[in-house]
């Protein structure tokens, strides 16, 4: 009920404005920082589509020129964990900052981001800060499984049928 009540008080607000009874206040600098920030985020179909493949791209493109830095797992792992940080961010473009965190974080897909966030830091970690080879190494790996079981995520039913697989052929040997 307070909702209709706000929602009713802004109409007669904006009325007011429109028809010269009363000022319209001045914008505070949330105000102006927030419409600047909806003005510069706005953008067509046909620009989120080429800033989707552009960085996508530029993301696929660091993940193979990762394999360059083969001898040097620092490299190796930074390279390949930015590369895969930005193929990810890509979807940003077409469905928006907020749609994508929403879907990263769905019940059902929520382990599975996780798992890939936790495998980025680790592979980040180990590179850069530990400067272990043979742990980047594992930490590549483990990303790169959990990058598969994440985009798996969006395939219906593409988990359960890969788990069945693989327990198959444990199964079986």
């Amino acid at each position: 009920m307070s909702g209709m009540f706000a929602s009713l008080k802004r109409s007669m607000e904006k009325a007011g404005y429109q028809l010269g009874i009363t000022e319209e206040p001045e914008p505070t600098l949330l105000d102006t920082v927030r419409a600047e920030f909806s003005e510069a985020t706005t953008m067509s179909y046909t620009t989120r589509f080429y800033g989707f493949c552009a960085c996508f791209s530029v993301g696929i493109l660091m993940s193979m020129m990762s394999s360059l830095f083969w001898g040097n797992p620092t490299k190796f792992g930074v390279t390949y964990t930015f590369g895969n940080l930005i193929s990810i961010c890509s979807m940003m473009f077409l469905f928006g900052p907020k749609a994508q965190i929403e879907g990263m974080t769905k019940s059902y897909r929520v382990i599975a981001t996780l798992l890939y966030v936790l495998c980025m830091v680790a592979t980040l970690v180990s590179a850069l800060y530990l400067r272990d080879p043979l742990l980047t190494l594992i930490c590549i790996v483990a990303q790169s499984a959990a990058l598969t079981w994440y985009c798996l995520s969006y395939i219906p039913y593409a988990r359960s049928i890969v788990a069945r697989c693989f327990g198959s052929m444990v199964n079986d040997s």
